[in-house]
């Protein structure tokens, strides 16, 4: 077996730490893949499939991309549900050595800033499901989700597994985590939806969220004494901090909430109803959101979506938030003055969200 170059020898190292991902490589202006990285992500991409070598067993498959177009391959290769390690220089060049890399972030589809997938008025949640003891047909399951482009961080706990896939579909998630033989179970309902799940192993409970935020008891999220939804919390959290490699300072604390809250609408209900895509072609126009959103922010108009995917049941909330929207539409003034100023905000929650991680660019900043 011929001899592993310096920097062959560190590319199996990280990639070796990253097995599920799709590793991106730098060198020098370019990101590079290898091996069976190379020949999935060059069919995925369209792109040319190289090698590096002199022919032989020593040839290795390698294709690559422009560091400075990335963000675009990486589009398509979490829109493909693909997992990206991004592994970059972290040493100037000295001449003496190999330079330093590590990876600096892991792209997924549930935690993707890429402006090319995300639509505006809708969330992108990754969400981590665990399961209690209790026979199968009795387990109770909890399901913690978060958008990290927006810092929105939920949980809540369930009975069954069909309670655990209704409340799935009703969130609309992008990407799953949990351990592998729930992400295993819940294999064909993931497919079903359209929703990417990665086995992920982690073990954090409650304890990391009272650490991370600050606080002595689990009280003020609601999960004192909820276990198992701390737990999912836990996870989720850790596989955050995973992916993004650095602080997550724009996180919002758990919010835990019960779902006999809401109406209770799974996926054949919403997709009859038409709430946010039509039944025959799956089109957002002509759907129910594509008629009522008249929102002047994408924060508002998450917002729209989030209220029509889990109808309020208590009638005194139902009662103040139509007495809230009386009032704009008995003074026709008011409304218009309120919309010509939201009309020059910008997407504070993403916005925002990228700076703190570290992802923003001269836009962001002079948008902020």
């Amino acid at each position: 077996m011929a001899k592993l170059t310096p920097m062959m020898a560190q590319y199996n190292e990280i990639k070796a730490q990253y097995q599920d991902c799709i590793l991106m490589y730098r060198l020098g202006d370019f990101y590079e893949m290898f091996f069976e990285d190379a020949v999935e992500a060059s069919e995925i991409l369209q792109i040319t499939l190289t090698s590096r070598g002199k022919g032989g067993a020593s040839e290795t498959p390698m294709c690559g991309v422009p560091f400075h177009a990335v963000d675009g391959y990486l589009a398509k290769l979490t829109k493909a549900g693909k997992k990206v390690a991004l592994a970059d220089q972290v040493t100037a060049p000295t001449g003496k050595g190999i330079v330093e890399r590590e990876v600096i972030r892991v792209v997924t589809p549930g935690t993707t800033f890429d402006e090319a997938i995300l639509e505006g008025k809708a969330n992108n949640f990754v969400g981590c499901v665990v399961r209690g003891g209790g026979a199968a047909g009795g387990r109770r399951f909890a399901l913690a989700y978060s958008d990290i482009t927006t810092g929105e961080f939920r949980v809540t706990e369930v009975a069954g597994r069909k309670g655990l896939e209704t409340e799935m579909g009703k969130v609309g998630l992008a990407e799953v985590i949990g351990e592998e033989g729930l992400v295993a179970e819940l294999a064909e309902f993931l497919q079903e939806s359209g929703v990417c799940g990665f086995p992920f192993g982690g073990r954090a409970g409650g304890e990391v969220l009272k650490e991370y935020f600050g606080v002595q008891s689990l009280e003020s999220f609601g999960l004192e004494g909820r276990e198992l939804a701390a737990k999912a919390c836990g996870v989720l959290f850790e596989y955050l901090k995973e992916t993004q490699k650095t602080e997550l300072k724009h996180l919002a604390g758990p919010v835990f909430y019960e779902v006999s809250e809401f109406m209770v609408l799974d996926e054949v209900v919403m997709r009859n109803l038409e709430l946010f895509f039509t039944a025959r072609d799956g089109k957002k126009e002509g759907s129910l959101v594509w008629v009522l959103d008249q929102t002047m922010t994408a924060m508002g108009g998450r917002m729209l979506r989030r209220w029509m995917s889990s109808p309020l049941l208590d009638g005194g909330q139902v009662l103040e938030r139509q007495e809230k929207v009386a009032k704009y539409v008995a003074d026709s003034g008011l409304m218009r003055q309120v919309r010509e100023v939201l009309k020059g905000f910008y997407d504070m929650e993403r916005l925002l969200s990228r700076l703190s991680l570290g992802t923003g660019n001269a836009r962001d900043w002079g948008s902020g």
